[in-house]
């Protein structure tokens, strides 16, 4: 399950980013007292441990998450298997930055049709979501993690994951996985996420 929740647009990115990453943590704290009602009274932050990467578990990995926020949308992944997720909004990208994040099979893959920058922010989310599912980040090289395949079940050219990725609204969602599952989204209110926690 993947649950979001939308905020209004701040003036600066480097607002709009800190209150992301508030959000993400409140929106965590949601899921977790959803999910785990034993743990009600907690804050999802007290239940943190991380893995070598730096990668955030809960404490005895009841089940697994992922966050990630853009552009005012902020989902939290939770599954019962290792999960990396990536939201991403619809965006341009610069000529620099497609050949930044494109190995040349994959620039010729996001290239082809009318759609080159929605492609380009799928692929995006691809790489990032498999970043974030490995615990490695970017220090595992974007590069070095190439797509064959666009669409709704992207593929690896080598490694094992499992992929599904989404268009909502204006932003794409691609989650990883261990193992295969949907894409299920569901929307909370921002609200009704910080009236739980008070």
């Amino acid at each position: 399950m993947v649950y979001v929740t939308r905020l209004v647009q701040e003036s600066t990115r480097k607002k709009a980013a800190e209150k992301e990453r508030l959000a993400a943590s409140a929106l965590l704290t949601w899921v977790v007292r959803r999910e785990l009602p034993e743990w009600a009274g907690k804050d999802a932050r007290e239940l943190l441990v991380y893995g070598p990467h730096g990668k955030p578990y809960l404490k005895g990995n009841p089940f697994y998450f992922n966050l990630s926020h853009s552009g005012g949308i902020v989902a939290c992944a939770v599954q019962t298997c290792e999960v990396g997720l990536d939201v991403e909004k619809k965006r341009e990208f610069s000529q620099r930055l497609k050949e930044r994040i494109c190995t040349p099979a994959e620039y010729l893959l996001v290239s082809s049709g009318s759609r080159e920058n929605e492609n380009l922010t799928q692929l995006w989310t691809m790489k990032e979501s498999y970043m974030k599912y490995t615990g490695l980040g970017f220090a595992q090289g974007i590069l070095s993690t190439e797509f064959r395949m666009l669409g709704k079940t992207p593929e690896l050219c080598s490694g094992r994951a499992n992929f599904v990725c989404a268009e909502f609204e204006d932003a794409f969602f691609t989650l990883c996985t261990a193992e295969p599952v949907p894409l299920e989204i569901m929307e909370v209110r921002f609200e009704d996420v910080l009236e739980n926690l008070q």
